[in-house]
């Protein structure tokens, strides 16, 4: 690790070793601690939020099975549908979740599964950044044959995070004629599934990645400058600080609200000028 990067990695955790969610700007339900973050290029090659979630363990590959077991679990066993209503789901929407995987099989190259894991209510595992894991969402991701990425996933319910100011737009992107051609193909596939499934075309693994998770309505991304001071009003404003370093010491700092329903991972990170990424993580309830 570069010098300088320790030694303000070192003051980081001085700043965020008290701090917790639960204060004015966040105003978690919980009272969770901060950790301090930090991602070393010259070890782990350049950041990206995706590249994080794999080295936290929430990020796993797991066999296209798996995958396609999950996706029926979520899908066609919801809560709020009775029992005649998922029969009926189900053989409606079996042939078209065979002739979707059967075309990404044949139409896709280096096509793998991954289990996506954040908090949640349920007990759960110990991760890599020592909070909880638990299995949330399930993504396939697949390349054409001239190199552009596409990922599909399960839709999940409205989110009810928080924001934090001016969201990060959606990076723009133009499709490849191999993209054009199969979403083309895809689209009388997905016709009877548009609520259930969620396709994202890009020109990276990664940012495909992260498109698709920010098109269910797992993660958010936002600016950040300070938390929203709305958030927990009443409560002492404990994130002075932490923000005046963020300000002071990290390029374009970005807060990731990662989670779906009420619980959350928040990551506040940004590069510093050795080009490692330094921030801070934490957990947030809101109901």
């Amino acid at each position: 690790m570069h010098p300088e990067t320790e030694q303000l990695f070192a003051l980081l955790g001085d700043i965020v070793k008290n701090l917790n969610s639960g204060g004015r700007g966040i105003g978690s339900e919980g009272n969770y601690p901060f950790r301090p973050l930090v991602w070393d290029t010259s070890e782990q090659g350049e950041f990206s939020f995706v590249k994080l979630l794999q080295t936290s363990g929430l990020m796993v590959e797991i066999e296209l099975d798996e995958l396609i077991q999950s996706w029926q679990g979520k899908f066609l066993n919801r809560r709020r549908l009775s029992q005649e209503q998922n029969r009926v789901l189900f053989s409606e929407t079996l042939s078209k979740y065979q002739l979707l995987f059967e075309t990404l099989q044949t139409k896709l190259v280096n096509l793998r599964s991954y289990k996506i894991e954040t908090y949640d209510e349920r007990r759960g595992e110990i991760s890599n950044d020592q909070f909880r894991r638990y299995n949330l969402s399930s993504v396939i991701v697949g390349q054409t044959n001239d190199g552009n990425w596409v990922a599909f996933s399960q839709q999940l319910p409205p989110s009810d995070r928080a924001g934090f100011g001016k969201r990060l737009p959606k990076q723009d992107y133009r499709m490849s004629q191999a993209a054009l051609a199969l979403n083309e193909q895809l689209d009388p596939i997905l016709l009877d599934l548009k609520s259930l499934i969620v396709c994202q075309f890009a020109s990276t693994f990664d940012m495909v990645i992260e498109a698709i998770i920010r098109a269910t309505g797992l993660l958010g991304i936002w600016y950040f400058n300070i938390f929203d001071v709305e958030q927990g009003a009443g409560n002492p404003y404990q994130y002075g600080e932490f923000e005046k370093f963020v300000a002071s010491y990290l390029k374009n700092p970005l807060i990731y609200v990662f989670g779906n329903g009420s619980l959350y991972r928040l990551y506040i990170i940004g590069k510093c000028r050795t080009g490692d990424w330094l921030g801070a993580l934490t957990l947030a309830v809101w109901t």
